[in-house]
């Protein structure tokens, strides 16, 4: 079983959903579990156990990228696109959204799983 997780707030809100990572851990002990967070915050790899690997979402990029003009635009929803197709190629049988906002909720829509 794989799982994804995505945590794409700030790094204290990281760290507080470890007792999170931890309960999917003790419930799915032999998942493998990935995690999606800012990557500005794969350094907190080292403090965070129970993942078996991170990834990053540009999300400074992203946002300077929507912030420009039309034609930026479209450079970052490309960015997403081939995200989503990076992950989706990892064949995930669950996802758990940690985040509550509205790229998260985009990124969702394009992600394919089980659960």
């Amino acid at each position: 079983m794989k799982i994804l997780i995505l945590s794409l707030l700030r790094l204290g809100d990281i760290i507080a959903q470890e007792p999170l990572v931890r309960g999917l851990r003790h419930r799915y002990p032999q998942a493998e579990i990935h995690m999606l967070v800012n990557d500005q915050f794969l350094n907190v790899s080292s403090i965070c156990e129970g993942i078996d690997s991170w990834r990053g979402l540009p999300r400074n990029r992203l946002q300077s990228l929507l912030a420009g003009s039309l034609s930026q635009h479209d450079e970052a929803f490309e960015m997403l696109i081939n995200l989503a197709e990076e992950l989706n190629s990892e064949n995930y049988d669950m996802i758990f959204n940690f985040t509550n906002n509205y790229l998260s909720a985009r990124l969702m829509d394009l992600l394919k799983a089980n659960e």
